[in-house]
């Protein structure tokens, strides 16, 4: 396997960690009170993932009209 490949498929996976984190937060914002905390754990939730979605095809060398398809 290349490890270009490899660093994508991981770096991929490691993104996809973070949609439980939201699911859950989003479940549970209005217990306790605590409804802005939980909006900011979703918010840094977000930035990460699409960090680690940008860097994946970044190093994978796709980042070229990956998202526009021209």
């Amino acid at each position: 396997m290349d490890t270009s490949l490899f660093q994508f498929i991981v770096l991929l996976f490691i993104a996809a960690l973070y949609l439980p984190i939201i699911f859950f937060a989003i479940q549970r914002r209005d217990e306790g009170g605590h409804a802005f905390a939980t909006w900011l754990v979703i918010l840094y939730a977000l930035i990460a993932l699409v960090i680690n979605v940008a860097e994946a095809s970044w190093k994978n060398g796709s980042d070229e009209n990956a998202f526009f398809g021209d």
